[in-house]
């Protein structure tokens, strides 16, 4: 969506439009009749020292001349973020839980993370939300420290990842090799599977739900999967909506519709973890629920969250650029930037931080899911990310929907 780069000549709307147009007829003849591909990084509006790809008078992904010349588009954007945003509840919720915290603190860093990224990043298409890594790390230091001073770790993170940033530290990662990034897609895999065992737990406990409870659980588990791998299958709209989004409400119509319906049994949902309704969070030092627990900002404090805070950066740098080139590797595309992307996460962490949550960035599994859902959807970063409402939507939703 945007990229960093010299400054670019002035770029009103009609030269939007003339190179709009221009990518989707001239590229025609090369391409068998067919528009070209979107360049991400074509030139644009310059602020700050940030290359907006799109015109200054708009900041969707694309020109709007794109979704009007194809409609498809916004609704393949649109079906692929509501998909990562269903995913992102119970996600954001087991990894804010694996982390010793609350649920809040885990969706309240999704949407600004997902929001920040969206707005700032420079990769077209990248999840961000509260991560595995950001919640395995974190985990030791708040249960020694106490929630108090996660907020002033999560701060320390964006200014370490700002200084990565400046010194353009991300185009470290040429050097490693294919292994360690497959080795480093599979430690995801084990974190991400190990934040899924709670969804068995009894909701607010340690202990297992009783076996009838898990027995429910693995047949709405097995059955949506059932229903993701068969659905591309159906004949007109198999390939219009994403199966992962057909898993999530078929995990909904088998828990009402079966499990407790008919059964006369229930499973835990997302209500059942706590509270997840609220409005926009207040800066954590006005926050009267932390007013005891949030020491004064001394040099004693700093010198205890920079250990932390330089653990959880450097491992969610990794992180985000490594999850970068495996999207890119998947989509067979380039990302311009990849500072930039570094930047905006440090801004996006120092937003959570400030609002009192647990920060985050990219995530790996959300962006899989997104890339099998459809491979090029750079609005999708815009849709999951919104503040969670007083009775959220999503509180119907089953901890036991497909992974």
């Amino acid at each position: 969506m945007i990229g960093v780069g010299a400054e670019p000549a002035p770029y009103g709307a009609a030269q939007a439009r003339n190179d709009t147009a221009a990518q989707n007829t001239g590229g025609a003849a090369a391409t068998g009749g067919k528009p070209a591909p979107i360049n991400y990084a074509m030139g644009g509006t310059s602020c700050c020292g940030i290359r907006w790809a799109t015109a200054g008078h708009h900041i969707m992904p694309y020109n709007p001349q794109v979704y009007r010349d194809d409609w498809k588009q916004l609704l393949r954007e649109t079906l692929a973020g509501i998909t990562v945003a269903f995913a992102q509840v119970s996600d954001s919720i087991a990894f804010a839980f694996i982390a010793g915290v609350g649920p809040l603190l885990g969706l309240h860093a999704g949407w600004i993370i997902g929001f920040t990224m969206s707005l700032i990043g420079s990769r077209p298409g990248m999840i961000n939300g509260a991560t595995g890594v950001r919640a395995a790390v974190l985990a030791p230091y708040v249960a020694s420290l106490g929630v108090g001073y996660l907020f002033y770790i999560v701060v320390g993170i964006s200014i370490f990842q700002f200084v990565a940033s400046f010194f353009s530290l991300a185009k470290l990662v040429r050097l490693v090799t294919r292994p360690v990034m497959i080795g480093f897609v599979c430690g995801l895999a084990v974190i991400m599977a190990m934040g899924q065992i709670p969804a068995f737990y009894v909701p607010r406990t340690t202990t297992f739900n009783d076996a009838t409870t898990i027995g429910w659980q693995v047949f709405i588990i097995v059955f949506s999967l059932l229903a993701m791998v068969a659905w591309p299958y159906v004949p007109v709209v198999g390939k219009a909506l994403p199966p992962p989004l057909i898993g999530i409400f078929f995990a909904m119509a088998l828990e009402f519709g079966i499990v407790r319906a008919a059964a006369g049994h229930r499973t835990p949902v997302v209500a059942d973890l706590g509270k997840v309704g609220g409005g926009f969070p207040p800066f954590f030092w006005n926050d009267p629920q932390y007013s005891d627990v949030v020491p004064p900002l001394t040099l004693e404090v700093v010198g205890v969250v920079l250990q932390p805070a330089f653990v959880a950066a450097a491992a969610g740098m990794v992180e985000a650029v490594m999850t970068m080139e495996v999207a890119n590797d998947m989509t067979e595309t380039t990302n311009p930037a990849p500072d930039q992307q570094l930047l905006a996460l440090g801004i996006g962490n120092l937003l959570c931080g400030l609002l009192g949550t647990m920060g985050g960035g990219a995530t790996i599994g959300r962006e899989l899911r997104l890339v099998a859902t459809r491979r090029h959807c750079p609005g999708a970063t815009c849709y999951p990310p919104l503040p969670p409402p007083p009775h959220p939507p999503f509180h119907p939703v089953p901890l036991s929907q497909p992974p």
